[in-house]
């Protein structure tokens, strides 16, 4: 049985990057330690979301609990003909197990469209990560680094601009795309949803 710091979950594989999530474990996760952005073999610790710390309960907790919940259920320990118990403990047994495979099976892996944004962000970025698993500050850093190659690049500073007057071209697409959805997670108001839906509907076209 191992006591310590463990990697429980390796999650959005892409191009040698993934997010690793650390528990403190004695034979099972007991709670998350901390969280990372994998890069080849470079860590940069990011925040532990909720929704992974539930999987990752849920990979090696809920199957074992769904088992024993299910076992619990029938008439043989004890219930008798208590037709409800036996529903409501069997029936929550299976959920549990059905959780548990889910988060073994398809929780954790990209969509398809977080698949094409993240190989976007990938070619403009050393992270591909979708920023909202990044530490505020890292996003900031990103999005400043982003606009300042902008600038460079296309003398202008008002990208933004480009976007709302369809000046969006197979060379500037990538740096724009990756903007606009940066610029719409650092700021969440509806104009910079906007303007990434705009920039985002003609991908789509």
């Amino acid at each position: 049985m191992y006591i310590g710091n463990v990697t429980v979950a390796h999650l959005y594989k892409l191009n040698k990057q993934h997010l690793a999530v650390n528990f403190f474990t004695i034979g099972f996760p007991l709670f998350p330690l901390k969280s990372y952005w994998v890069i080849d073999q470079k860590a940069i610790p990011v925040p532990t979301q909720k929704e992974n710390t539930f999987h990752c309960y849920s990979r090696y907790l809920f199957g074992f609990a769904g088992l024993g919940i299910s076992a619990v259920g029938h008439n043989t320990y004890g219930f008798g003909e208590n037709i409800f118990l036996y529903v409501l403990l069997v029936g929550l047994g299976v959920l549990l197990i059905i959780s548990c495979a889910y988060s073994w099976l398809a929780f954790g892996s990209s969509s398809e469209k977080e698949f094409k944004q993240r190989k976007v962000f990938g070619e403009v970025l050393p992270i591909n990560a979708l920023p909202q698993y990044l530490p505020l500050s890292l996003q900031e850093q990103l999005y400043q680094d982003l606009e300042n190659r902008y600038a460079a690049k296309y003398q202008t500073n008002d990208w933004a601009s480009d976007i709302n007057n369809n000046n969006i071209k197979k060379d500037n697409f990538k740096l724009l795309y990756t903007l606009a959805y940066y610029h719409k997670t650092i700021h969440p108001y509806a104009d910079a949803e906007a303007l990434f839906e705009k920039i985002d509907g003609l991908v789509r076209k």
